[in-house]
């Protein structure tokens, strides 16, 4: 996508789109912008940083086009843990990114096998962190598993705030050891995938 665009991104490059993206998707969750929004402002205000004018929506396109056809990277012990979880409990993936693209990189993964069901805020009508999209996933498999329900993320600002607000136990996956300085709290915290399973019981 770079080389379509005469851009040479370096590493800075790679680290300012990511704090970009971060901030779009932040306000996003803050419903400040629109999904739409957001996905063709991120590039537009990236490029506009190197003095580029560009249309946000067809460098989108591309992005996401890259995106779900991109190789899966997987962080330790992910699949090993998923896999075992999965015999004794039921899994759900729950996210704010793109139908399309998300669905598509599922179908990469031997993940969906594993999965009880997929949440996406396009089809769900809100957003994590919002009340209102556990409880549209709470009313798709049973409001009875909100006390014994707990959501995994690494994402303080959307996964964990949004268990705070639904009621639910949280495990923030910080797998960098970032430290929280925040005033987010997670109910336990993990920097390994493995970990889980000793919380989980």
């Amino acid at each position: 996508m770079a080389q379509q665009f005469k851009h040479n991104a370096t590493i800075t490059d790679f680290q300012l789109f990511k704090k970009i993206n971060k901030q779009h998707w932040e306000a996003f969750q803050q419903n400040k912008f629109t999904k739409e929004q957001i996905l063709s402002r991120r590039f537009e205000m990236y490029f506009n940083h190197h003095n580029m004018e560009v249309d946000g929506r067809e460098v989108d396109f591309l992005y996401r086009e890259g995106l779900a056809k991109a190789n899966i990277k997987y962080f330790d012990n992910t699949l090993e843990t998923i896999a075992q979880l999965s015999n004794t409990h039921k899994l759900y993936i729950v996210t704010n990114g793109v139908t399309e693209t998300q669905q598509r990189r599922l179908q990469q993964t031997p993940l969906d096998k594993y999965m009880d069901g997929i949440f996406i805020s396009e089809q769900t009508g809100s957003q994590k962190p919002n009340k209102e999209f556990f409880d549209y996933v709470f009313k798709a498999i049973g409001e009875q598993y909100r006390d014994n329900t707990i959501i995994v993320g690494d994402s303080l600002t959307s996964d964990i705030l949004g268990a705070q607000n639904a009621g639910i136990a949280s495990c923030w996956f910080n797998v960098r050891k970032f430290d929280n300085n925040t005033t987010i709290h997670p109910t336990y915290e993990i920097n390994n995938l493995k970990q889980l399973i000793n919380i989980i019981k």
